[in-house]
């Protein structure tokens, strides 16, 4: 395999059916397309080969309505829910960020733009 050319591990589909084939072949050995949503109003067409070539995982994802999404951001305001940090990277520590949540971590590991 040339050297430019990357594959993905793990990445989200949510263009539906005009990308599901670019994100199969886009697919590393082992990796999972998680297919959210369906924006395209289409019909699919899935190549063969992209199948046949392709050892990993489609997985669909469901993440509700919008008005499903406003009452949640409504109980979350009414009750001041707030998510657990478990530790903040500046961008220029997005590897070490990657690297510590693969690892043990609680809550949620955060990679900020702005340099803190």
């Amino acid at each position: 395999m040339p050297s430019s050319i990357v594959l993905l591990a793990i990445f989200s589909a949510i263009g539906g059916g005009g990308t599901l084939d670019k994100s199969l072949r886009s697919l590393a050995a082992s990796g999972q397309v998680s297919a959210v949503g369906w924006l395209a109003n289409e019909i699919s067409t899935i190549s063969i080969s992209s199948i046949a070539g392709m050892v990993g995982t489609v997985r669909r994802i469901a993440v509700g309505s919008r008005s499903q999404f406003i009452d949640m951001l409504r109980a979350v305001d009414l009750h001041e829910l707030q998510p657990v940090i478990d530790r903040v990277f500046p961008f220029r520590e997005a590897v070490d960020a990657f690297r510590y949540y693969a690892g043990r971590c609680f809550g949620k590991v955060v990679i900020t733009l702005d340099e803190q």
